[in-house]
């Protein structure tokens, strides 16, 4: 059964990656797909166009009509291809060394494999509640899709119990992630010869001086702003991704432009940030800029933004994914997701949680694999995980404690109360070897040591580290 189960999702997976559904291309034919297989099982069906109707979200519902009932969300599009250094054809599912390479394996076509998988079983399954998966679209560039899809949703009498959106995170579950505010400031200077520079507005310039303060922003806010360390990155970020402009270099630039964006905590008021640096163009940049020529200008134009995801560890669809994927924690991540939404606009509860992971997808390798596996910490999922995840959380534990001036923990202590958290046991020799080279640490590891492979805490946090086993 288990090996139908795993042929049919790669049957699924290998359907779905053959699909071109970059973001910037329609997702019709994926859609059809979808509909094609969810139709004969008896599948209640909605499909939610966008204004163009070269776009479509489609709601899938099995189960009872009344009841509040859970959510599946997933998003079609995937990340672009070009200029990416692939071995194997992106669109085309290859398998090797008992992995899937193709674009969109682990973001998120794999979940979405895994849902048609088991849409049988939905289908004949004696629900008592509703069954409902969301595939939006567009999610890529700014979860631009699902947003009418929720507007659908708090149209029912009934709204859903929870929402588990299957973003890959090695099927750790996730209670919050940042929201995201991108924009891109677009300067205006006048042109001509560099050897009369001071004479023109150089665009380039003041897009720089600009930059600059938002990186000033950025070192403030980590030094000064809010913490939470469940993140891997515990504070709120600036980011410039991109920048473009000038001619030539004996050529004062006209133009410049280029994009920025704050990943915020979501307790942090990341839209005081935007006007803040709106405020230093306007009010210290441009009136310099039209002191030389009133025709320059300093604009700014939204492309992206979504809310921050904050559901209480407590909540009920916290547990149930912890007792669905085998695990007692739960952590944070930077990158967004649709959560947000359904979290704020949808005021449905949400939860991360799916197989794969985000960083095959983020990083552009040379192909992005994805393991059909159901995160249970087979393979190199767990090494991986250890070596990012922890390191990661132990670096920034060490400097918000010398940020507070607090006791210094021992890394090897640090890393065992986490492992033994997480229920991963003894650490690698690798992982044991990178944390011995970590600088900044003293105290001996043995005074805490029988306590720290014996913790096992549900609600896990620094503070909490110190009052169990700093205390005194």
């Amino acid at each position: 059964m288990a090996q139908n189960k795993a042929a049919s999702s790669v049957e699924h997976l290998r359907a779905l990656v053959g699909f071109d559904t970059v973001s910037h291309r329609s997702n019709l034919t994926l859609v059809d797909y979808l509909e094609s297989v969810l139709a004969p099982l008896g599948a209640r069906l909605e499909r939610i166009e966008d204004s163009t109707g070269q776009k479509a979200n489609l709601l899938a519902s099995f189960g009872p009509t009344d009841g509040a009932g859970y959510i599946l969300s997933g998003h079609t599009d995937v990340v672009p291809v070009e200029r990416q250094d692939w071995l194997t054809a992106p669109f085309t599912l290859i398998e090797q060394d008992g992995k899937l390479f193709g674009r969109g394996t682990s973001d998120m076509k794999g979940f979405l494999a895994c849902c048609l998988a088991l849409a049988p079983k939905m289908a004949t399954a004696p629900l008592q509640a509703p069954l409902h998966i969301a595939f939006s679209y567009d999610e890529e560039v700014g979860c631009i899709g699902v947003r009418d899809l929720i507007d659908r949703l708090n149209e029912w009498d009934i709204r859903p119990q929870g929402c588990f959106v299957g973003e890959p995170t090695a099927m750790h579950v996730v209670t919050g992630h940042k929201a995201k505010r991108a924009l891109r400031g677009v300067v205006t200077g006048t042109p001509g010869h560099s050897s009369l520079a001071p004479s023109f507005v150089n665009a380039i310039e003041y897009a720089a001086e600009f930059l600059v303060e938002l990186r000033r922003l950025g070192r403030e806010i980590e030094e000064t702003g809010a913490h939470d360390l469940l993140f891997d990155v515990p504070f709120t970020t600036t980011h410039v991704g991109l920048i473009k402009g000038g001619e030539a270099l004996n050529i004062v630039p006209e133009h410049c432009s280029f994009e920025f964006e704050f990943r915020a905590l979501p307790g942090d008021d990341v839209d005081t940030m935007v006007t803040r640096m709106q405020h230093f163009a306007e009010a210290t940049l441009l009136p310099r800029m039209k002191a030389i020529s009133p025709a320059a200008e300093f604009r700014f134009e939204w492309f992206s933004s979504y809310p921050g995801l904050d559901t209480d560890p407590t909540e009920e669809i916290v547990g149930l994914a912890k007792r669905l994927a085998g695990r007692n924690d739960h952590s944070k991540v930077a990158y967004g997701t649709e959560g947000g939404l359904f979290s704020t606009t949808g005021d449905i509860p949400t939860v991360v949680c799916g197989p794969g992971d985000i960083e095959r997808a983020l990083l552009g390798l040379q192909a992005e694999g994805y393991a059909m596996r159901m995160g249970s910490g087979e393979g190199d999922t767990v090494p991986t995980w250890c070596e990012r995840r922890l390191l990661a959380r132990i670096h920034r534990y060490s400097r918000e404690r010398r940020r507070r001036a607090a006791r210094p923990v021992a890394p090897a202590a640090f890393m065992r109360f986490l492992l033994e958290w997480h229920g991963l046991g003894e650490p690698a020799g690798e992982l044991e070897q990178s944390l011995s080279q970590l600088e900044g640490w003293v105290a001996p590891v043995a005074s805490w040591e029988q306590g720290l492979l014996a913790a096992r805490c549900a609600d896990y946090s620094p503070q909490r580290f110190d009052e169990q086993f700093l205390s005194g």
